[in-house]
């Protein structure tokens, strides 16, 4: 009760609290046969596309509790998860204990039925939670019918300690913040400013300009936005100036602010950069993205949890488990340097163009790992690039590519004298 009244009456809490349910219903989270020893990535998806129970599993997925789609779904039991730490998904099962829709319900209204140890009972050993609503016992769920969670379960306590709770001060004291902030404009009664008149006006004479001052000036504005005349405080009959007293002095928005938004943007798990000044556009960008990435992954952990335990356990599937797929990046520059370092590298280019919806390309380069040269093209991985081409027979080095070869040298003019010793010689 409490805390949910605290998370409605904060805007910022309130704020932060749908800022992170948006971001964890835009993962992508998929269902798929668990990988068998020896078995390779490729196999495993020819073998995850064909097996029929993965699609009648995505088709359950689909609408878990008949009439909600996943995402409407999920977002149902993540204000519980993050709001009160008690997340109660009830299993509806037929005559043949078949799983036939998973309910959510309020988990403040289930109370925990623990045995003389202080721990829940097991499945088929008697009630495990039972559901309260106005203060009356409605219900009692066997623990194989409840899926009851906690993200932080402590062996002190009987329930969890959720982020709402963690920082219950600071709410309240942010409550109180913005209702001071709030009274300034509803019940304040300092007015802009208030001039000081002459000693010698009698308070009648005072009143008589306040209601002259008040009947040309008044408008649309309330009387506590006006200028107030009083008499003023020296001698009587002692001439003065009017003193003119500015009241506005304090601010309604100061550290204080920016201190509480820090405190719970920091516990809810985003980014507190929309309500900081960004000095630095790039470093502030950065600083963000990484905020919500650490903020974010101890929620998905969870989701992932509780769907593997309601698959594999109450469902009675282990062979298949649930995973979250890898975040888009939404800027496109920074896209296709991501793409560009790790194509044929880690990823072929179909793959690649996979991921971004595009039709795989016939060339078999496609679908290859290797390095592209600016000499000689793509070269599939193990093999060698093409060695460079031997000299040429009056041994220079051959051209490169668009530039001209090395002209060979010019032989040495003969000296006459060696020359006419040479002929006399061979006669």
């Amino acid at each position: 009760g409490i805390l949910r009244d605290v998370a409605d009456t904060l805007d910022l809490l309130r704020i932060a609290i749908e800022q992170q349910k948006d971001r964890l219903c835009s993962v992508q989270f998929e269902i798929r046969a668990v990988q068998q020893p020896g078995e390779s990535l490729k196999d495993r998806k020819e073998r995850n596309a064909e097996d029929p129970q993965v699609q009648a599993l995505k088709k359950f997925w689909e609408y878990p509790d008949g009439t909600n789609p996943f995402k409407q779904w999920l977002r149902m039991w993540l204000e519980d998860m993050i709001v009160i730490d008690a997340v109660a998904l009830w299993l509806v099962r037929d005559n043949q204990g078949k799983v036939m829709t998973v309910q959510p319900l309020a988990g403040d209204t289930i109370n925990r039925m623990l045995t003389e140890q202080g721990l829940t009972p097991p499945p088929g050993t008697g009630p495990a939670y039972q559901e309260v609503l106005y203060g009356y016992p409605t219900w009692n769920f066997d623990a194989n019918d409840l899926l009851f969670f906690m993200r932080n379960q402590r062996t002190n306590r009987r329930y969890g300690y959720g982020p709402v709770e963690q920082i219950l001060r600071t709410v309240t004291l942010g409550i109180r913040r913005l209702t001071w902030q709030l009274s300034e404009y509803t019940a304040g009664n300092i007015p802009e400013m208030m001039v000081f008149l002459d000693n010698d006006l009698t308070i009648d004479r005072v009143k008589e300009i306040q209601d002259w001052w008040d009947s040309i000036m008044a408008g649309d504005l309330e009387r506590r936005r006006q200028v107030r005349f009083l008499p003023g405080t020296g001698t009587p009959g002692e001439k003065t100036q009017p003193n003119v007293l500015q009241t506005k002095t304090q601010l309604l928005k100061d550290d204080l602010d920016v201190w509480l938004a820090q405190v719970i943007c920091y516990c809810i798990g985003v980014s507190v950069q929309p309500f900081m000044k960004m000095l630095n556009r790039a470093s502030a960008q950065q600083a963000q993205e990484l905020s919500e990435e650490e903020g974010k992954k101890p929620y998905i952990d969870s989701i992932l949890s509780i769907m593997n335990d309601i698959t594999q356990r109450k469902m009675g599937f282990p062979q298949y488990e649930w995973v979250s797929q890898q975040q888009e990046e939404l800027d496109v520059l920074k896209a296709a340097q991501a793409d560009n370092l790790m194509v044929g590298k880690v990823f072929t280019i179909n793959e690649i163009r996979e991921r971004r919806g595009e039709d795989p390309r016939a060339e078999p380069e496609a679908d290859q790992l290797g390095m592209f040269s600016p000499m000689n093209g793509f070269i599939p991985l193990g093999q060698q690039p093409m060695q460079p081409s031997s000299p040429n027979p009056d041994g220079t080095e051959p051209a490169a590519p668009g530039k001209k070869g090395k002209k060979p040298a010019k032989p040495a003019a003969a000296d006459p004298a060696t020359e006419k010793n040479d002929k006399e010689k061979a006669a």
